[in-house]
């Protein structure tokens, strides 16, 4: 995993449908991240994000920043939980 903030390539990317492979390229996310959060799936809101090991507040706002968001098919859009930005 690198330490660098996702790039703008992000922008659009939804944690519920996105592909491992959009997950790891367009986000930067490691193997093990990348697993949680499919196996997470469907996210609802940010929160069920924080509460996956690893993915911290800086790594929360990084990812908001970069334009990931949560929808999808099961997913509650982006509503906000608490706040990471």
């Amino acid at each position: 995993m690198t330490n660098e903030a996702p790039q703008s390539r992000a922008v659009g990317v939804d944690l519920n449908t996105a592909s491992e492979q959009v997950l790891s390229s367009a986000l930067g996310l490691d193997s093990d991240m990348i697993q949680q959060l499919v196996h997470a799936r469907p996210l609802r809101s940010w929160d069920d994000v924080a509460r996956l090991a690893g993915f911290t507040a800086p790594k929360l706002r990084d990812l908001q920043h970069a334009g990931a968001r949560i929808g999808g098919p099961d997913g509650g859009g982006d509503r906000p939980g608490r706040e990471h930005a």
